[in-house]
Parts: structure tokens; sequence; C-alpha cells
């Protein structure tokens, strides 16, 4: 095939609009390296409608689907996000708690220190008025009066509860006494030497956790001491 049919061929697909075909025949030309060939080749491709971009669209329309998806997720993050209270609102809160922590524990010592003074007033003053011990003379084989001492009854505080007055598989607390409360209409709670601790769920928001001093089952049978009858204890005081 000649550069004469060659050129024919090209124009032809040119003309039923396969520019593609014709520009691997105009390639062809080239190749052959007759000028008057170069220049007939160069002079039918100027006359081709020049060849859609389709990379723009492509680009763009990845650049649209990027921005949408963005957009989206934003706002599912936003949707479903917990709700943070600022900064400030915390520490607030967090100030609050620790005021009344505060007050608690003073009014647990205040109470203790009152509690402990109050026997001591009253043996004071009933060793000035009545006796508090019988004394029962009882003859023996050298006449030597034998001396019975009856104490005075002492008194505890409401919800005042020591270890050694419970079996071991039931004291739930890793202290050796305790006081169980309740404050706050239904909040059940233990004061110790350690801090005051929150007993039941009513509480938790305000003290401590009651695991700082739970203690474990000696029995293995369970992993803590049970405490219901603690609970029960206090909600008896509210």
């Amino acid at each position: 095939m000649n550069l004469k049919e060659v050129f024919r061929t090209a124009k032809k697909l040119a003309s039923d609009g396969e520019y593609k075909e014709a520009r691997k025949y105009l390639k062809f030309m080239r190749d052959s390296g007759n000028p008057k060939a170069i220049e007939a080749a160069d002079k039918l491709e100027s006359t081709f409608p020049k060849p859609k971009r389709k990379w723009r669209r492509r680009i763009i329309r990845v650049v649209l689907f990027l921005v949408v998806s963005y957009c989206a997720c934003t706002l599912l993050v936003l949707a479903f996000a917990p709700r943070v209270d600022p900064p400030e609102t915390q520490t607030a809160e967090a100030v609050v708690r620790e005021q009344t922590r505060d007050v608690e524990s003073t009014e647990f010592v205040s109470r203790r220190q009152t509690e402990t003074a109050a026997p001591s007033a009253t043996s004071t003053s009933t060793a000035t008025s009545t006796p508090t011990a019988t004394i029962t003379a009882t003859p023996g084989p050298t006449d030597t009066p034998t001396q019975t001492f009856t104490p005075m009854p002492t008194s505890t505080p409401r919800g005042y509860v020591r270890r050694e007055d419970y079996a071991d598989e039931d004291w739930p607390f890793t202290v050796d006494e305790a006081t169980i409360d309740c404050v706050q209409v239904s909040s059940v709670i233990v004061r110790t030497d350690r801090g005051v601790f929150a007993l039941n769920g009513t509480a938790q928001n305000s003290f401590e956790p009651f695991d700082l001093i739970w203690r474990d089952d000696p029995s293995g049978l369970a992993p803590k001491v049970n405490i219901g009858d603690f609970i029960q204890m206090g909600l008896e005081l509210c």
C-alpha cells in the first residue's frame, strides 16, 4: 500500500468519524519520512476535532464524591457522638462534689468525737451520783469479802458496727469498724476512718466507690462478701 492509498484511507475514515483509526494511518505516513506525506498528514489531522478530555470530568467526580463523603461522616459523628460538658462545667461539678465530701467527712469526725466524749461524761457524772459497782460480801473460810463488779452498760451510735460482732464470712469491710448511715433521702453510705463510701447505687454519684473497702469472700464461694444486710440496715435509718 503506497502513501496515496494510505492518505485516501485515512481521509475516508475521518469522513466517517473514525478519527482514532485515521490517526493510525497518518502516523504511518509520518513514519515514512516523506516531507510531503508528513505535511499532508498534519494538514488532514488539523481538521479533526480535538479529543474530549474525560480525565477532567473524572477528577471532578472524585472530588465531589470525597466532599460528600466527608460531610456525611461529619454529620454521623455529630449525631452519635456522646455529649461532653465544657471544662468549666466539669470543674464546677468536681468542686461541688469535693465540698460535699469534705462536709460529710467533717460531720463524721464531729459525730465520732461527740459519741466518744458522751460515754466519758456519763460515767463521770454517774460516779459522782450513783455507785457504778455492786459489792457483795460472801463469807469464806477466812471471812474475806468477795467483790463482784457490775459494769455500766455503754451505748453505741446508730449504725455502728464492728468486725468482732460478726462472723468472719459475714463481715464485708476491710476495716475493723464502720458506721452505716443514710443521707439525701435514700443514699446509704458507710463512714470509716479511711473516708465515706457509697453502699448502694443511689449514693454512687456523690461518694467514693465501695469497692475500695469491699472485702473478698474468704470462703471463695463468691467474689465479695454480701452487703445486703448492711444496705437494709442503712435504709432503715432513712
